[in-house]
């Protein structure tokens, strides 16, 4: 399987490392481009892996479902930076993973109570 990870340039680890290691050498992980046209980047991809969840544009996900994309991933705590009615209108699945994000925000709200 061929996965595209769309980082952002400026906090790009550990996060890409993660993705990579989690994978393993069973598939492959592309870092996405930001200066290189996204249609061929996309081509024989079936998971983009979206850091943080805003680096996508319509026109990307457009793209993506038009290269047979199944899943698209956003690598954080929340969908409010998605558009998560487009997505899920082109048939995409969408999913988050907040990991490690989110276990600090949860024991402090917890204390809080």
């Amino acid at each position: 399987m061929k996965i595209l990870f769309l980082g952002q340039p400026d906090n790009l680890e550990p996060w890409f490392r993660d993705v990579v290691t989690a994978v393993g050498e069973e598939h492959q992980v592309i870092l996405w481009q930001a200066d290189t046209p996204f249609g061929p980047q996309i081509d024989d991809i079936q998971v983009v892996v979206d850091q943080g969840g805003g680096m996508a544009t319509r026109a990307m996900v457009d793209a993506g479902v038009a290269a047979g994309v199944k899943l698209w991933q956003v690598l954080g705590t929340g969908l409010d930076h998605v558009d998560v009615p487009y997505i899920l209108e082109r048939g995409l699945a969408l999913a988050n993973t907040p990991g490690p994000f989110s276990s600090v925000a949860l024991a402090e709200h917890a204390l809080f109570f």
